[in-house]
């Protein structure tokens, strides 16, 4: 059937059509058509990944609810001879070779695709910060950010705005360059190469289950800052922590073996030693105890 037969025909025949067709086959068509799209009842899916390798690589992976049935890839493409074209499993669309040709045909290609289907989970991987995601979900499985360059906002915004259970950021730093306070309160987050944007008391209210930061440079952060996050930990202020893990060495202690001795004297005034497992045993009114090492560099850790 034509596309141009089909749009003649009613709207209940048209869903009818719709109806019988395969996903695969279902997103090919509502790319190409108006019609296909208010035909469709949004069919639900397992995910839906946006993926960003770098300012040319725009991608959007769909995984169906069957695990056996092959991942669609929609890949955007300055090369392409035709505006459509498929292969196998994956869809190629042609644009324009400006880095905002490509944003906007990638918002299209997201609106579209977002109407025929409905996503469990949201899933988002890149190097580029992209606004009109956030109208879309605000609510993603997982997000990664790597090496991008953040304005103040654009970081409240993946920070404080939208809900992640695993949030990693990876080589991304600041506009600002000074420390900035923020909201943790993604369930399992990941700082690795970029943490040192954050003021330290973004931590001493943290809401996060999980977090640990990796490859920080020195800051000027002290071995204090580091009890206090033991003693919120015990009196309950960080009511969802159950790991909190840093591999830098705290200023001033450029010796790793004087940092491990003042931090073993100041925590045995916290709690208990345990000397086979070369970690202190902290406790809070409740019960609930933690283990704190230093073994590579800071970790608080539930029992």
């Amino acid at each position: 059937m034509s596309l141009q037969t089909f749009e003649n025909l009613p709207f209940v025949a048209r869903r009818i059509f719709v109806d019988q067709l395969e996903l695969s086959e279902l997103l090919e068509l509502s790319l190409m058509s108006p019609a296909i799209q208010r035909a469709a009842k949004r069919r639900e899916i397992a995910e839906f990944k946006w993926l960003i390798m770098s300012p040319g690589h725009f991608v959007i992976h769909i995984t169906e609810l069957d695990p056996q049935k092959p991942k669609m890839i929609f890949k955007l493409s300055t090369d392409a001879t035709k505006r459509i074209r498929r292969l196998k499993n994956t869809i190629t669309l042609k644009c324009g070779p400006r880095l905002e040709d490509k944003i906007e045909e990638f918002r299209k290609l997201s609106k579209t695709l977002l109407k025929v289907v409905k996503p469990q989970k949201y899933h988002f991987d890149g190097g580029l910060y992209l606004d009109f995601v956030f109208g879309f979900t605000k609510r993603f499985d997982i997000f990664t950010m790597s090496n991008a360059s953040l304005t103040l906002n654009q970081a409240k915004t993946i920070l404080e705005s939208i809900d992640v259970d695993i949030f990693r950021l990876q080589n991304t730093r600041l506009e600002d360059s000074i420390p900035q306070k923020f909201q943790m309160k993604h369930k399992n987050m990941f700082l690795n190469n970029c943490w040192w944007s954050f003021s330290f008391e973004s931590f001493l209210d943290m809401k996060c289950h999980k977090i640990i930061m990796e490859n920080g440079i020195e800051t000027n952060v002290q071995l204090e800052d580091l009890l206090s996050i033991v003693k919120r930990w015990m009196d309950g202020s960080l009511e969802n922590l159950e790991h909190f893990e840093t591999t830098y060495m705290i200023n001033p202690y450029k010796n790793k073996n004087d940092f491990r001795i003042e931090l073993a004297k100041e925590l045995r005034k916290l709690g208990t030693v345990d000397r086979n497992n070369c970690r202190i045993i902290v406790q809070q009114l409740d019960g609930k105890r933690a283990a704190v090492s230093d073994s590579c560099g800071f970790r608080l850790k539930l029992l």
